[in-house]
């Protein structure tokens, strides 16, 4: 999946990503199992900012918005594996 996250800069790639990752990303950092949060802060990390770019200005910030929130909540998880990814996906 490398390749597609290197190419995240083409509109195309970048609109495929969301509607694959979207619903499975959000649901998964707020997963109860740490290990599913811990996988979900790396493809975070590897998407961010997961965007659809043929969405409006509007909806563009609000994902960011979500995106960013969502790095913050893993940085105060319970479990310090969980807060360290969290911490490096923000250093990224």
């Amino acid at each position: 999946l490398e390749k597609f996250y290197v190419n995240k800069k083409s509109p195309d790639v970048e609109s495929m990503l969301h509607r694959c990752y979207g619903p499975l990303l959000w649901r998964s950092l707020a997963a109860t199992n740490s290990r599913v949060r811990l996988q979900a802060a790396v493809v975070l990390t590897d998407t961010f900012p997961l965007r659809d770019p043929d969405a409006g200005q509007e909806w563009t910030e609000a994902c960011v918005q979500k995106s960013v929130e969502a790095l913050v909540s893993l940085m105060s998880d319970e479990v310090a594996a969980v807060r360290v990814a969290g911490s490096n996906a923000t250093a990224k």
